[in-house]
């Protein structure tokens, strides 16, 4: 009578494995890819250093590894929406509400982007644990558990979405999302670069503009308009008897995620343009910034011979 409970087990796991073994075999890649994000950023952020000298404060080096980083992932990402014909759903933007319905029938196209959401899946597992760690003894800070709360949401946005079926929305927020970071980790770059002497004031300036200009079109205008059509998605699916349950339920949380990540992105203009006013108002000497300060990694930035917690653009 045991063996046959056992046999019985046995099975019923191996039904349940093979009914996810997409999602599994994501999530294990991924814990496998994450300390490998971290080896890469390490490696870039040790040459970079090396090329910029010993008398250059880490936050440069530090900037160029997260660019390297951001700029493969939106390399990649565009690159598999080309080569797979993906474009088709990706840019008829009138047609997201239907195109981001929850589609966990279609193996083909998991099975197509399983191994990206793999890759991107390690990065929000490493980028998470870097942020604990170099925020840690700072959590009281608002502004620090905000970075906090978007590393948390973005590692359940990506396995929920890959999860129940969403990858599509997945796909297109990482569309939307990265080309910012790239241009801030670029601008927080050179600013390092004109506290040492070896910049241009006025590039910088026109790169604080940019960065408002740039993360104000992607990350909360074309964000909020991309919230707005899956708003719509979520009503087709609770319209449709085929999605009740599980998958409905997923799907709501999911929304309420992604309008939590929205509403980060919305705060961080508002500190965006407030960092670029003082910039601008001070004519250039005015860089010190609330939502980065205290960070480890900023106490060696300097002003003149006196330590001084430093930022960027933003």
């Amino acid at each position: 009578g045991s063996s046959l409970h056992f046999c019985f087990w046995c099975a019923q796991v191996r039904s349940r494995l093979v009914k996810m073994d997409a999602t599994l075999t994501v999530l294990l890649a991924a814990l496998v890819l994450a300390p490998c994000w971290t080896f890469l950023e390490h490696l870039v952020q040790s040459c970079a250093q090396q090329s910029l000298g010993a008398d250059a404060p880490p936050k440069m080096s530090s900037c160029v590894s997260s660019a390297v980083s951001h700029f493969v992932q939106l390399v990649m990402w565009w690159a598999v929406v080309l080569s797979a014909g993906l474009g088709s759903w990706v840019f008829d933007v009138s047609e997201w509400p239907q195109i981001m319905v929850a589609r966990p029938e279609d193996t083909a196209e998991r099975d197509l982007l399983a191994p990206f959401y793999a890759i991107y899946f390690g990065y929000t597992m490493h980028s998470l644990v870097k942020d604990v760690r170099r925020s840690w003894g700072n959590l009281t800070s608002p502004d620090q558990l905000s970075f906090l709360l978007h590393h948390v949401l973005a590692v359940g946005l990506v396995a929920g979405a890959f999860k129940e079926g969403l990858w599509r929305a997945g796909v297109l927020t990482r569309l939307i999302h990265d080309p910012a970071d790239i241009f801030l980790y670029g601008s927080k770059f050179y600013q390092g670069l004109c506290e040492q002497g070896k910049g241009n004031r006025g590039v910088l300036t026109f790169l604080y503009i940019l960065n408002c200009v740039v993360w104000t079109a992607t990350r909360v205008l074309l964000y909020g308009f991309f919230m707005v059509q899956l708003t719509r998605t979520v009503g087709l699916m609770h319209d449709d008897s085929a999605f009740q349950g599980v998958c409905m339920s997923v799907s709501i949380v999911l929304w309420v995620g992604s309008l939590l990540m929205w509403i980060l992105q919305v705060l961080w203009m508002g500190a965006m343009f407030h960092a670029t006013h003082k910039y601008l108002r001070s004519d250039g000497k005015e860089t010190t910034d609330t939502l980065d300060a205290g960070q480890p990694e900023n106490a060696t930035l300097l002003q003149g011979s006196q330590p001084e917690h430093k930022n960027s653009p933003v």
